[in-house]
């Protein structure tokens, strides 16, 4: 079921401990996100959401405002869809660079591990892991695993470009260690080891 055509999310939420969403069940306009509303989600600590087009302004706002109503949430995993939106990206990076956006206000005070596969190193994304980055004290365990596919030329000097960038990025958790590795199904198996 869609999410704008069920109520069972918001009625339920409160005592979901975790919670897996295809990007496809989000909402996908201003509108529809306008009608969700969240509840503090006291129980949840473990967040999935797979398909996810970071550069779609409607579904990064979704995904903030869930993260906003989430205090307790300890694990995040995105499996990103490695696609530019054809959304004009000035809605997710007013909603990431906005000092008054929904998930700028606070911090995200026990999340420990991001889990990010198929990462492209696209300007949302990159705002998007910063802001998760300058956003989580407790942070322990970040892996990036970027999108394997790609026909750019000069893909290996992106990638290069990108690992830096965020490695050099300042983070709130002095104890957080990043990892950014290639797409290879060897490293999911570790990924789900970290998981469990």
């Amino acid at each position: 079921m869609k999410l704008d055509e069920s109520r069972w999310f918001t009625r339920y939420l409160k005592t979901i401990k975790t919670l897996c969403l295809g990007a496809h069940f989000l909402p996908c306009k201003d509108a529809e996100i306008a009608t969700v509303t969240f509840p503090t989600t006291i129980n949840l600590q473990v967040i999935e959401l797979y398909d996810l087009s970071v550069s779609c302004g409607e579904q990064l706002a979704f995904v903030l405002k869930l993260l906003q109503n989430s205090p307790n949430l300890c694990q995040l995993k995105i499996g990103a869809l490695n696609c530019q939106c054809s959304c004009d990206i000035t809605t997710g990076t007013r909603l990431l660079e906005e000092p008054n956006s929904c998930i700028i206000k606070q911090h995200l005070k026990i999340l420990n591990t991001i889990i990010i596969v198929g990462f492209s190193g696209f300007t949302l994304e990159m705002l998007f892991v910063k802001m998760l980055l300058s956003k989580s004290p407790t942070l322990e365990r970040v892996v990036i695993m970027e999108h394997g596919d790609t026909d750019i030329e000069d893909a290996s000097e992106d990638v290069n470009s990108w690992r830096k960038e965020l490695l050099c990025f300042s983070h709130a958790s002095p104890k957080a260690h990043l990892v950014c590795t290639e797409n290879d199904d060897s490293v999911l198996e570790l990924f789900d080891y970290l998981w469990v």
